[in-house]
């Protein structure tokens, strides 16, 4: 059975199926992660469930985050920007990888949103490189390992002339952005075929789960203590507290509605600073990222 026929979603799924066509384990690989999906849903209570919901929120920032970074990245290169290059390939690759851990059941929600740089890079091999029918082949580790070690290079003891060795192949960087963002669409498929939805009711929890959203979506400004604000986390808060929860809907689906989202109140204060264009790089983040899953 076909990857579209089993997840009953048309989908772009092209990286996705000739790897797991390759191995030969749609079935197989489908009803492994349905169990652990099945498992999570079954043995938490609702505040824990609920955490899950802003984990799922995440990582659907971390891809937009991700494929931001790979738009800038292919802009630094362009421009002839070596510096800028290197660390933008290499955060968007860590983006896309994080996505995919946001929703992996395996790792509690504790755990899951302060994950260090290696620990990353580890949890990842963990669960989604090892065995013989792994869904992502090592290389994204080497890959990882490889442009976090130019980051660092160009970051903290840049050379005067670029080393012989310091070279990443554009297209294998892409490659596994894609592949990323098309298992992270996978995976919400096979959620949403589970749990159309999470619920949550007004209660004794809230300040719980508000804090945990804080501590998930929201960065501390230094200057005066206070959160940095996004209207559009405002947005999913306002939301999830009054209309009760949040539909589990695959990444692909919710494009529609980010696309209102996604850069839909900043413009006059970037114009302010200066980013007359910045629209256009949303454009194109964006773009990326329908053409990559839907």
């Amino acid at each position: 059975m076909t990857l579209e026929k089993r997840l009953g979603e048309s989908y772009n799924f092209d990286e996705i199926s000739k790897r797991l066509d390759n191995l030969g384990s749609v079935d197989e690989y489908y009803g492994r992660v349905k169990s652990k999906y099945t498992k999570f849903f079954s043995k938490n209570d609702t505040l824990e469930v609920g955490k899950f919901a802003i984990r799922f929120y995440r990582a659907k920032k971390e891809m937009f985050s991700a494929a931001q970074m790979w738009i800038e990245a292919d802009t630094a290169k362009k421009n002839g920007c070596l510096v800028g290059y290197f660390f933008l390939c290499y955060y968007s690759l860590f983006h896309s990888m994080q996505a995919n851990l946001l929703i992996c059941p395996e790792i509690p929600n504790e755990k899951v949103i302060n994950l260090s740089h290696s620990n990353v890079k580890k949890q990842f091999e963990e669960y989604y490189c090892k065995g013989k029918k792994s869904i992502i082949d090592s290389e994204i580790i080497d890959l990882f390992e490889q442009l976090k070690q130019l980051r660092e290079l160009y970051s903290y003891a840049m050379p005067l002339n670029n080393p012989e060795d310091a070279i990443v192949k554009t297209e294998n960087t892409e490659y596994y952005i894609k592949l990323c963002f098309q298992l992270l669409n996978v995976h919400s498929c096979i959620l949403y075929n589970i749990v159309k939805s999470i619920s949550y009711t007004y209660g004794a929890e809230e300040l719980s789960l508000e804090n945990y959203f804080h501590s998930s979506c929201f960065k501390i400004n230094p200057e005066n203590g206070l959160l940095f604000i996004d209207e559009a986390d405002q947005d999913f808060w306002h939301d999830f507290r009054w209309d009760g929860g949040m539909d589990l809907m695959p990444m692909a689906l919710q494009l529609d509605h980010d696309f209102d989202e996604y850069g839909g109140y900043d413009d006059s204060r970037l114009r302010e600073q200066g980013f007359d264009k910045f629209d256009i790089a949303r454009h194109k983040a964006f773009s990326f990222i329908y053409k990559t899953i839907a």
